[in-house]
């Protein structure tokens, strides 16, 4: 069995990686960029509303997905691939529909009635922007399974941020209100579709449906649990996150853990847009057992390449915590515990990478289900008592626990169902190096307040001495990992 059984996809997928490593960080960036432009031009009290919003709006994107990408990634077989793009879109245009209406009606529950306050417009603008951003998905499946991914990483990684942070500077340059900063998610929600759609649209052409070879209630069966079992864990925590936070009474720490938390997410960017040209691959060798492909292999690479890009980049975030946060302003910096914290569960999830792709791909969506319901539970059972006595900092010891928990879980259950197991000593070194790194000079930088500059720089000093590491205790496949990022050239493992 080999890793990939055609030389020619084999080679695109490799340049492929090193693309959407790429396309990745250009995003962070620009995500970064958007929350920074925000608070600064704002204020904690708008951020913190934005912030509101833009969970509820990725939450409805999730619910409203409808696993549109997955119906049309398992369609791997030529006389299945039309009717699963179909079945896809359509899913997902119309749960994005019913995930947009019930957006805008909780933006109205939360204003209590109030239709005119702040919070129920921007809900209702988020809203508009629900289907575009929910039929992306499926779009960008399509993109994915046709080895599209130039045209993958401009679209669907990098064009809505771009188009959002451009935007957001006409509207601050022009001094309008700070609602156009929620203005700005929907205009880019909708370029994004629409240029996904004009790049997909021969095969648009075929009539929307709702029907597969198995059946329509398997689809929405398979749909219904993949979807909630995403939202739960992807986006729904945040907002669960932020509105223990408001019934506690904590309203003004809001925005310190919706900027710790953004920040901390930044990696699931980098680790979701380069496991992307691996998909197709391993819903391939799921549904047809004769593909030969090597799973363990492609796992062992994904997981390595992550790690590469997220263990140094959360390390330097831990230790120049107190200096990011405050560039959104002064009164953020109070949550430099609350990033590090946080950025130990998105270091355990990069970890482990594909294990939760696994489980819905390999026709086990509703075990992805309970493993995230379970996440959100222990999120919401532990972090009102400890919100409650210690603040953000209680909240984001629970939120890290329950991701830590999750991803043993899930890896546990991808060895046992699909005999993939977890590259134990690729993790373990970049563990060790991490923690290393992390325990030396996370103590002697925070105690240099009064130096931020300083600090950035001893953030980036912790992130080369990671990789640095990484490199020099590595196996060859991870450092043949590391020459596909850089040379985009995916060479066998063995």
């Amino acid at each position: 069995m080999s890793d990939f059984p055609d030389p020619a996809i084999q080679s695109r997928i490799g340049a492929a990686a090193r693309l959407q490593f790429v396309g990745a960080v250009l995003r962070s960036i620009l995500l970064f960029g958007y929350q920074w432009i925000v608070a600064r031009a704002y204020g904690t009290g708008p951020f913190g509303i934005m912030n509101l919003a833009l969970s509820g709006y990725q939450t409805a994107t999730a619910l409203g997905r409808g696993a549109g990408d997955n119906v049309v990634l398992r369609g791997q077989r030529s006389s299945d691939r039309r009717s699963a793009f179909s079945a896809g879109v359509t899913l997902s245009l119309c749960a994005g529909t019913i995930a947009a209406c019930g957006l805008a009606v909780s933006g109205i529950l939360l204003s209590k009635g109030r239709a005119a306050d702040p919070v129920a417009i921007a809900f209702l603008l988020v809203s508009v922007a629900v289907p575009a951003a929910a039929v992306l998905f499926p779009l960008g499946a399509g993109l994915q399974r046709d080895h599209r991914f130039l045209a993958y990483t401009t679209i669907v990684t990098l064009l809505d941020p771009f188009a959002r942070v451009l935007f957001l500077a006409g509207v601050v340059l022009l001094g309008f209100h700070w609602l156009g900063s929620i203005a700005a998610i929907t205009v880019s929600a909708c370029c994004a579709a629409i240029a996904a759609a004009f790049l997909l649209r021969r095969e648009l052409r075929v009539p929307p449906a709702l029907q597969l070879r198995d059946g329509i209630l398997p689809l929405l069966r398979y749909s219904g649990t993949t979807t909630l079992a995403s939202a739960l864990v992807h986006t729904g925590v945040l907002f669960i996150q932020l509105t223990i936070l408001t019934l506690l009474g904590r309203g003004a720490d809001t925005g310190v853990f919706a900027a710790a938390s953004r920040l901390a997410l930044l990696a699931l960017w980098v680790q979701g847009a380069f496991s992307a040209p691996f998909l197709p691959l391993v819903a391939r060798q799921l549904s047809d057992k004769d593909a030969e492909i090597d799973l363990d292999a492609i796992y062992g690479r994904v997981v390595s390449g992550v790690l590469w890009i997220n263990g140094p980049f959360l390390v330097g975030l831990i230790v120049a915590a107190p200096a990011v946060l405050g560039l959104f302003g002064p009164s953020f910096s109070t949550g430099a515990m609350t990033l590090a914290l946080l950025a130990v569960g998105q270091w355990a999830n990069s970890a482990t990478a594909l294990a939760e792709d696994f489980l819905p791909l390999g026709n086990r969506a509703g075990l992805g289900l309970l493993n995230n319901l379970g996440a959100v539970v222990m999120v919401a059972v532990l972090g009102i008592p400890l919100a409650a006595r210690f603040g953000v900092v209680g909240l984001a010891w629970a939120s890290s626990g329950a991701i830590v928990l999750v991803n043993v879980v899930r890896s546990v259950q991808v060895r046992r169902l699909f005999a993939v197991a977890l590259p134990m000593r690729t993790v373990l070194v970049a563990g060790a190096a991490s923690a290393v790194v992390v325990l030396l000079l996370v103590r002697f930088t925070w105690a240099r307040g009064d130096h931020p500059l300083l600090q950035l720089v001893f953030g980036g000093v912790a992130a080369l001495l990671t990789a640095g590491s990484m490199w020099l205790f590595g196996s060859r496949a991870d450092r043949l990992a590391l020459v596909t990022l850089v040379r985009g050239t995916l060479k066998p493992s063995t």
